[in-house]
């Protein structure tokens, strides 16, 4: 039997994309956050690798949890994930056209692959002429400063982040409640004891208000957590803001997800993280909830706001202050 060309196992896993659940694994829920695992197929990385732009890189881990954002899973099998991204890669070299800028994707930190073609010196000759800086440790190479050269991440400029996050507002969804208990469940696993108390809070905490389809959590950890180690515990899927750019209280880490290169993804969460206190977002939420013709004054005043800011998520946010700090001085 002929050996399948390259091409052919781009195009050949016609049971892909799937989602195994690897609840029996517990070693492995813990370390990837949840035990829903996708198993893309290599089209769809092939797709995702063809929209890295010159002078752009992205990484094998940023395109798996792009990919589990977009289908709705914990995380990517990453074994498969280093597989298909090298099979893209062969491909594209393989065929006549439709090449794809396979050498902008890098592996984990930013190191080279030595299984693309021509190995890791063809690689580094493409992204040297694209402008990048190729540094030796060892064996290994990398590109240096990656992480300001990252493709769709937190690191945009400003037209580039109101292009793509716009404010959108939306009618109430009843599965806010279970978005958040899923996310509530991958916090537990990856960060453990340090979790204080976990609480829904914000406009989808509001059973009937309009809102951003966007979940804010309240995380309350340890006055005594290592927001390092904290971190560096997170997958790829989540980004770290530390500090955010908007003030914030100790420890001033902001964590977001569901931010991709190409939008927002179906579930799209803001995880507050503070030390244990008595913060005012739960006492808002309550009150709302206790009061609909205030929460449907908030909703009016978010709709006036949207049309005003629409491309200004800073200036969103900012404008509602005066509206939730009248509120607060109803409940002191």
């Amino acid at each position: 039997m002929a050996r399948k060309t390259y091409n052919e196992k781009l195009h050949s896993a016609k049971d892909l994309p799937k989602i195994e659940d690897i609840s029996d694994q517990p070693e492995a829920v813990r370390r990837y956050g949840g035990a829903r695992m996708l198993i893309a197929a290599p089209t769809q990385y092939n797709e995702i690798m063809a929209q890295v732009p010159e002078g752009r890189v992205t990484t094998t881990d940023r395109v798996r949890a792009q990919l589990a954002a977009q289908a709705g899973a914990d995380f990517t099998c990453p074994l498969t994930a280093g597989i298909f991204v090298n099979v893209c890669a062969h491909a594209s070299e393989e065929r006549e056209g439709e090449k794809i800028p396979w050498w902008r994707t890098l592996k984990a930190k930013g190191e080279l692959n030595e299984k693309y073609p021509g190995g890791m010196e063809a690689q580094r000759l493409l992204l040297e002429m694209e402008g990048h800086e190729i540094v030796q440790r060892g064996k290994r190479c990398f590109v240096q400063g990656f992480e300001d050269r990252l493709a769709g991440g937190e690191i945009l400029t400003d037209e580039e982040r109101t292009a793509l996050y716009p404010i959108i507002l939306s009618e109430y969804n009843p599965a806010w409640p279970q978005w958040f208990a899923e996310e509530k469940v991958a916090l537990e696993r990856l960060i453990g004891e340090d979790i204080v108390r976990i609480s829904h809070v914000g406009s989808t905490a509001v059973p009937g208000l309009m809102a951003k389809p966007t979940v804010d959590i309240l995380l309350e950890i340890a006055e005594n957590t290592e927001v390092e180690a904290l971190m560096a515990a997170m997958p790829p899927a989540y980004i770290c803001l530390y500090p955010p750019t908007m003030p914030t209280q100790p420890p001033h880490l902001t964590i977001i997800k569901g931010y991709l290169s190409t939008g927002f993804a179906e579930k799209v969460y803001h995880i507050h993280v503070r030390y244990p206190g008595d913060w005012p977002e739960p006492r808002f939420r309550d009150y709302l909830i206790a009061h609909p013709e205030t929460a449907a004054a908030y909703a009016a005043l978010k709709r006036e706001l949207r049309e005003r800011y629409e491309h200004d998520r800073d200036g969103y946010t900012a404008a509602k202050g005066a509206f939730i700090g009248a509120v607060m001085a109803l409940m002191d």
